[in-house]
C-alpha cells in the first residue's frame, strides 16, 4: 500500500468487520470500505479491480487467488460468459521464489489431469515489479 501511494496510485482497503480488531488498516488509504463478510470483501475487490497482483501471503491470499483462477478457468471453458467470470490479469509476484512450491503443486495437478488448462492461460508469474507495471500498461 505504501509503495502504491508513494508512486501516486490509489489504494482501496476492504476489511470484514471481524478483521478490524486483528489487522490495522493503513492510515493513508485512498478509500476504506467496511464489510460484514469475506465473500462481500472479495466481490468488492473483484468489481473494483482491473488486475490482480498476488503478493506473498497466507490462507486469505490463497482463498482469494484460487477463486480468481477458478473464475478465469470458467471464463475460458464455459460457453456462457457469466458476469462473475473474468479475463482480468492475475499475476503472482514471486518475491524470493515464495510461490515456487505452490506453482510446483499446480503443475503436478496438471500432469495428473486435475487441472485441464495450461497455467499460463490462467495467470502469470513475475518477479520484477517494473516488468509487471509495463505488462499491465500494455494490457
Amino acid at each position: 500500500a505504501e509503495g502504491a501511494l508513494i508512486a501516486g496510485g490509489t489504494v482501496l482497503g476492504v476489511f470484514p468487520q471481524l478483521e478490524l480488531g486483528h489487522e490495522k488498516a493503513h492510515e493513508g488509504l485512498t478509500e476504506f470500505i467496511n464489510v460484514q463478510t469475506m465473500a462481500e470483501r472479495k466481490q468488492i475487490l473483484f468489481d473494483k479491480s482491473d488486475a490482480f497482483l498476488v503478493f506473498p501471503g497466507g490462507l486469505g491470499t490463497l482463498d482469494e487467488v484460487f477463486e480468481l483462477i477458478t473464475l478465469r478457468l470458467l471464463h475460458e471453458t464455459s460457453p456462457n460468459k457469466n458476469l462473475n467470470m473474468h479475463k482480468k490479469p492475475v499475476i503472482f509476484v514471486n518475491t524470493l521464489n515464495f510461490w515456487d512450491p505452490l506453482l510446483e503443486s499446480l503443475e503436478i495437478m496438471i500432469q495428473q489431469n486435475f487441472i485441464s488448462r495450461s497455467l499460463g492461460q490462467l495467470f502469470q508469474v513475475k518477479e520484477d515489479l517494473k516488468e509487471i507495471v509495463q505488462l499491465l500498461a500494455n494490457e
